[in-house]
């Protein structure tokens, strides 16, 4: 599917309030090896959310460099960077446009449970999302995008 048309899908999904505040953008560099990018979320033309391979890249390899010195083996210590990043939301592009285009497909309950604050964060601004269930959503620890999403909603 293309982005221009994902794009649409995903936005149609927000509440009528927040479909003209909330937009989310894919940029693609041509030129590079992997056609790698960067996914961000703009409110009222201000960027809220942003995740590109280089910045998961540099993370990743700063962390692991850090497990390695620390004496962790090679292997064990990306895995546990991984789920570090993992952990606090840091994703590369091309896995969360991946997610994106998953997320059509499912219902709003799974959306809601994802792993990626991305997804969760729409997920609050979606029509599917009752007020009601919104309110019984946790807010207290959640990634800083997710309670952001949560605010503009409520």
């Amino acid at each position: 599917m293309r982005w221009s048309k994902l794009k649409q899908r995903i936005e149609e999904r927000f509440t009528p309030k927040l479909k003209t505040r909330v937009r989310v953008d894919l940029t693609k560099y041509r030129w590079t090896r992997n056609e790698d990018g960067e996914i961000r979320v703009m409110v009222d033309g201000e960027r809220v959310y942003c995740a590109s391979y280089w910045a998961y890249a540099k993370e990743l390899h700063q962390r692991r460099e850090a497990l390695r010195l620390a004496g962790e083996a090679s292997s064990t210590a990306r895995e546990l960077s991984e789920e570090a990043l993992t952990e606090e939301g840091v994703s590369p592009d091309y896995l969360l446009a991946r997610e994106l285009k998953w997320s059509l497909d499912r219902s709003i309950a799974d959306l809601l449970t994802s792993e990626y604050p991305l997804i969760r964060g729409l997920a609050r601004i979606d029509a599917r999302t009752g007020m009601r269930r919104l309110e019984t959503l946790a807010y207290a620890g959640e990634h800083d995008f997710v309670q952001r999403m949560h605010d503009l909603r409520i």
